[in-house]
């Protein structure tokens, strides 16, 4: 089916994404984190229709988000950090610069797997209130929201990831299209007069 191999390539760029950047970071070396700003505007633009500008561009380390939709009023801060005081700090951070005039969501897209955190919200009803579990985002929240566009929308978003991160894709079984072919070779060696 069509679909599920859409699904099946964005599953594989964004688990690759994930791990390169975990193996990176091991490492201590963080450019890719830099450079996910860009990565995650685009492809969030592109498949759930926002208009997300890289806030850091306009104002070079700005206050606890990178990537900002003032018409859609959501704020992202992307990390790849998972542990709940980085999201306890994002969210200070975004209430201490007064982040809530101009957004009405704050989320926090983690570039491997969000833990399971004990908090079920951070902020009180008179601040913005961040639920850990709609507004904290994992690479597999990411793959849920992404996988359930329709048919249409999945294949620009590969599209976008194959240019972008120009890895490999595994290649599917070709056991059937191998004996296909051994029967074609053969059918033509008898029409020729093989025995």
């Amino acid at each position: 089916m069509k679909r599920s191999d859409l699904i099946k390539g964005i599953t594989h760029y964004l688990t690759h994404l994930r791990m390169r950047v975990e193996a990176l970071n091991s490492l201590n070396l963080q450019d890719d984190n830099v450079h996910a700003e860009n990565f995650f505007r685009d492809f969030l633009n592109l498949s759930l229709g926002y208009s997300l500008v890289n806030i850091n561009i306009i104002s070079p380390n700005a206050t606890a988000i990178d990537l900002g939709d003032e018409g859609e009023r959501i704020a992202i801060q992307v990390t790849s950090t998972s542990d709940i005081e980085k999201i306890k700090h994002t969210h200070s951070r975004f209430l201490k610069a007064g982040l809530e005039s101009k957004y009405d969501r704050l989320v926090v897209i983690i570039i491997g797997e969000k833990k399971d955190y004990r908090a079920v919200s951070l902020g009180a009803d008179d601040t913005l209130v961040m639920s850990i579990s709609d507004d904290v985002w994992g690479i597999s929240e990411l793959l849920r929201r992404v996988c359930d566009l329709p048919t249409a929308k999945l294949e620009p978003c590969l599209g976008f990831l194959r240019k972008e991160l120009r890895i490999s894709e595994p290649r599917g079984s070709n056991e059937v299209s191998t004996l296909v072919r051994l029967i074609e070779v053969l059918s033509r060696g008898r029409s020729i007069g093989w025995r």
